[in-house]
């Protein structure tokens, strides 16, 4: 497990892979590899040596395309969801000089994505591959500021997210990262929350 901080862009696909090459690389892998489910091999079995390479190779450019989801956006996601939060979003939405401190001690979030990738050779589809992308995520010691019915800041704690990536239940990669946030995120002019009134 590594450690990082989330000032920073930090994708799904960092989790995961590291970087879009590597990304690349290991989709590769799996989508030609021998445990590749047969929705996926099916598709590509009457094509030819080449074709069948550059639709795999293209296939994994996209999969990968679709990892690159910034772990912070998918975290402020939830949080405007979270009834606390939108409790206090109510109570200050009418005072700009009012502000809220919100304890969010440890909680858990999960997200899931389940895109698909349509792969078509001479205008005719050869393959639909379903994909399947899970976060956990586990944040302790969180603190976060709320002032007329925006998030504005978020202070201090950490954060133990897992990604799994499968595609057509091939389980191509699941990895655990964690994540010290710095002592305050400032989110500019806020983060609306829903259902504020």
């Amino acid at each position: 497990m590594r450690t990082a901080d989330l000032t920073q862009h930090v994708s799904i696909r960092n989790v995961l892979f590291g970087n879009d090459p590597a990304a690349v690389n290991s989709l590769v892998d799996a989508l030609t590899s021998e445990k590749a489910t047969s929705a996926i091999r099916d598709g590509l079995v009457s094509l030819s040596e080449v074709t069948r390479r550059a639709a795999v190779h293209q296939l994994s450019q996209v999969i990968s395309g679709l990892l690159n989801v910034d772990l912070t956006d998918v975290l402020i996601m939830a949080w405007r969801k979270y009834s606390a939060l939108a409790a206090a979003a109510r109570r200050t939405a009418d005072s700009a000089n009012t502000e809220e401190l919100v304890d969010l001690a440890t909680h858990r979030i999960s997200w899931l994505y389940q895109p698909y990738v349509e792969l078509f050779v001479d205008n005719l589809k050869v393959a639909t591959v379903n994909v399947q992308i899970n976060l956990n995520f586990e944040v302790k010691g969180l603190v976060v500021a709320i002032r007329a019915g925006r998030m504005t800041a978020v202070h201090a704690g950490s954060c133990i997210v897992t990604a799994a990536l499968a595609a057509e239940d091939l389980k191509i990669a699941e990895r655990t990262a964690q994540f010290e946030l710095p002592f305050v995120i400032h989110l500019g002019d806020g983060v609306p929350l829903h259902t504020v009134r």
